[in-house]
């Protein structure tokens, strides 16, 4: 949880980029922040811009990258200047993505700020999400995925997956693992609560996943499965070796085609 001086942000990148973060974008998306958080402290100050000094004092790159960033005090600039330039952020934040379409006047430079960054958002990340004292807000999922949902030609199908599980993550309501099959795409996995323990003993380990599977159009691999079941595979090597021509049960320590020949000379 972030304490009264923190905001925490979330990355997860684009599909076709593994879900990493590429640098440029994340420091674009960062630029975009910083510049809304300064237009957020003007508002409350009524000051020039550059009484709070914004810095990063924790980063993760755990799925999903996670940064914290602190406001932290310049000049002679109050104590609780801080805390309610971030509140009045993450509120007009907030409004914006509950209603796209808000418009106040006293708000107008926040808002246009929020949208740069909004719009940034949904071309470089799959998720974007961020966090002000325990509070979350989706900067994408909010105001895209149900739009993306009706337009798009995705399908969706039952199905199972195999391949090999990297990249786990199950921090808050973020259960997911991306799951690399050996075509060489990349399946993010999404799994319930219930089997999160069964999903942490897959990490790095060769698994099956069966559940529902969504599919772009006109492409053989799903992007994405909501987990129903996770079957653990032995290592590759240790699953056993296949002998050709040797059937021990069957032609004991005669071979195969020692067998054959001599049902063949019995034959004559």
């Amino acid at each position: 949880m972030s304490s009264d001086t923190q905001l925490i942000i979330q990355f997860e990148g684009l599909e076709q980029d593994g879900g990493e973060v590429r640098l440029d974008y994340l420091t674009e998306e960062l630029a975009s922040l910083q510049k809304a958080l300064q237009i957020s402290e003007k508002n409350i100050t009524d000051s020039k811009i550059g009484n709070l000094v914004y810095k990063v004092v924790a980063a993760k790159h755990e799925s999903p990258l996670s940064v914290t960033i602190e406001a932290t005090l310049n000049d002679q600039a109050q104590t609780r200047s801080a805390s309610l330039a971030l509140d009045n952020f993450f509120n007009a934040l907030s409004r914006k993505l509950m209603n796209p379409a808000i418009e106040n006047d006293s708000d107008t430079q926040i808002h246009r700020a929020i949208d740069s960054m909004i719009q940034k958002s949904q071309e470089r990340f799959s998720s974007v999400e961020i966090e002000r004292k325990g509070k979350k807000v989706q900067l994408i999922d909010n105001m895209q995925t149900e739009l993306e949902r009706m337009i798009s030609k995705n399908t969706n199908s039952w199905g199972t997956v195999k391949g090999r599980v990297e990249r786990y993550n199950n921090h808050g309501d973020s259960n997911f693992f991306w799951l690399y099959t050996t075509f060489g795409k990349s399946v993010k996995c999404k799994f319930p609560t219930a089997l999160v323990e069964q999903s942490a003993l897959s990490v790095e380990r060769n698994v099956s996943v069966t559940g529902m599977m969504t599919y772009r159009a006109n492409e053989p691999m799903p992007f994405e499965c909501k987990v129903e079941k996770i079957e653990i595979h032995k290592p590759d090597d240790q699953l056993p070796e296949l002998e050709i021509g040797k059937f021990p049960e069957i032609t004991g320590s005669e071979s195969t085609t020692q067998v054959i020949q001599r049902i063949r000379d019995d034959w004559e």
